[in-house]
């Protein structure tokens, strides 16, 4: 049986032994028992932004010609804005060799284009032979109005490898496309370059940390020239994940921070956990895998340290499951919706700001399939919009590796009455039922002796696309809205039911004043 304990009244000192202890008090406890812990003192560590959970589209769908990616399509615009607020990046590795042409009526997709090269791994291929291509006025417009219609905001990054012999960069067509913009009232944030750290990997190409710092400076200034993007966020620099074996993005970001601190509002860098064609079932299902996470982000923040960086936000501008496209037997499946819940779950709490998920649409690792269906991911991330709050509690657990839970305050839009409400989320990895022991509800409620259950699963098929709420099939309604959601009222006494490999949204009343 897994036990969560609320504790309410514990002083500073106790905490301090509780967190002392916890190692020795996990050995008393029976194995697969387990207690979370809320700290009174600093109850609430963060608060998320409602953009928070972000979305991308990658650069070589306009390099495609928006293959399949009809912009004006109602379904399209409907799926994107159930997920909304949300900022909504646009690029990748072919956002450096993007040409902006004003005049022209569609976007050139290059002869030489092939799924093979968009979806190829890091490790087996190599961008330098590709082509530049075109994004034509017209369909920079409606990618900027589907934008608008979906509630999103334009993050936009810019060709960086358009360069002069002497290796500065070549701002004149990032211009061009600004003033653009700016005329006809486009709002856009800004990114330069995409992972500029493997540059001589990917492009044969390199453009070291001090010189990519002067760019941005260089970006800066010419923002500042428009009143509409002089407030405008500039987001760098896209470095790729810290690896323990391998310290050059750490030192890339380092370098930039230290030439560039006053260059961009945004620390931003990238995270996959694993190769998209190597990948196994069974890394979708390992805690060691899902921890890294944590580790990587511990990294990227005592590098915000030593260069004095530490006030800034830092974003996830480019995160999934697997790189290359993602895993084509498991990224779109239900199987990779743990690891993306438990994404979102260590990056509220560690303090990220967004969480940019690759991608909304195209690839293996799309929110939406290329047939415009809701994949199982999608139907998690909307659940988090709509059921998770802002404010990310402070609450400690030791518990089975695969058993994996997090605590919000409950989301304003479900919060309407005066009882505080805690959104526990999380998943169950395990093959067997996980009993959860909730203790510290408020007695003298006879309500409160009740919890809102939604129970995900695929009714048995970890690598099926159907994902069900409480027994429930989950689709879209005729008009392309959001379903029920349906949910069960279950006892939380003496303990709540866990099924095997589900996910679960409670909504938790409690004694505790904190979501008060």
């Amino acid at each position: 049986m897994v036990e969560i304990r609320i504790v309410r009244e514990m002083g500073f000192k106790t905490w301090i032994f509780f967190n002392f202890f916890m190692s020795s008090y996990m050995v008393l406890v029976s194995g697969r028992s387990l207690t979370l812990f809320f700290d009174n003192y600093q109850p609430i560590i963060s608060k998320i932004d409602k953009k928070f959970l972000s979305v991308a589209l990658d650069s070589s769908v306009i390099q495609n010609g928006f293959k399949k990616f009809n912009m004006s399509d109602p379904k399209l615009v409907k799926m994107i804005s159930h997920i909304s607020p949300a900022y909504f990046r646009v690029g990748g590795n072919m956002a450096d060799r993007l040409i902006f042409v004003p005049n022209g009526e569609k976007s050139n997709s290059i002869s030489n284009y092939s799924e093979e090269i968009e979806q190829c791994s890091h490790e087996f291929c190599s961008y330098a032979a590709t082509a530049n291509f075109s994004m034509y006025g017209k369909d920079w417009l409606l990618l900027n109005n589907l934008t608008k219609k979906s509630n999103l905001e334009m993050v936009f990054d810019l060709n960086v490898l358009r360069r002069f012999q002497n290796n500065t960069w070549d701002s004149r067509n990032a211009e061009e496309l600004i003033k653009f913009s700016d005329r006809h009232r486009l709002n856009v944030n800004w990114q330069l370059g995409n992972e500029p750290n493997s540059f001589r990997h990917t492009f044969n190409y390199e453009v070291n940390a001090s010189q990519l710092a002067a760019d941005f400076r260089m970006l800066k200034r010419i923002l500042k020239k428009y009143e509409r993007y002089a407030k405008s966020y500039v987001i760098g620099p896209d470095t790729t994940r810290p690896e323990i074996e391998h310290k050059e993005s750490m030192k890339y970001l380092e370098d930039f921070l230290k030439n560039g601190k006053g260059a961009v509002d945004i620390v931003s860098w990238h995270q996959y956990y694993f190769n998209g064609r190597t990948a196994t079932e069974s890394d979708f299902l390992d805690p060691a895998i899902f921890d890294i996470l944590n580790w990587q982000i511990d990294v990227v923040k005592q590098i915000q340290k030593i260069t004095n960086t530490g006030d800034k936000k830092v974003w996830l501008a480019e995160t999934s499951s697997a790189w290359g496209g993602g895993s084509p037997m498991f990224s779109d499946k239900f199987i990779a919706s743990f690891i993306w819940l438990d994404k979102l779950g260590v990056a509220a709490k560690k303090g990220l700001d967004a969480v940019v998920r690759q991608s909304v649409f195209h690839g293996n690792y799309a929110l939406i399939s290329d047939n415009l269906q809701p994949n199982p991911d999608y139907w998690i991330s909307v659940l988090y919009k709509n059921l998770v709050g802002a404010q990310v509690i402070n609450c400690f657990n030791a518990t089975s590796s695969k058993v994996r839970l997090y605590c919000h305050c409950t989301s304003d839009a479900i919060r309407k009455n005066p009882i505080s409400l805690i959104t526990v989320y999380g998943m169950n990895m395990q093959d067997t039922p996980a009993k959860i022991r909730i203790l510290g509800l408020d007695d003298d409620i006879p309500t409160s002796q009740k919890i809102v259950a939604y129970t995900i699963s695929s009714n048995g098929s970890l690598l099926g696309k159907d994902v069900y709420s409480s027994g429930v099939l989950l689709r879209l309604t005729p008009s392309n809205e959001l379903p029920h959601f349906n949910y069960t009222i279950v006892n939380a006494k003496p303990y709540v039911l866990m099924p095997p490999f589900s996910i679960v949204f409670w909504i938790v009343p409690t004694k505790s004043r904190i979501c008060y």
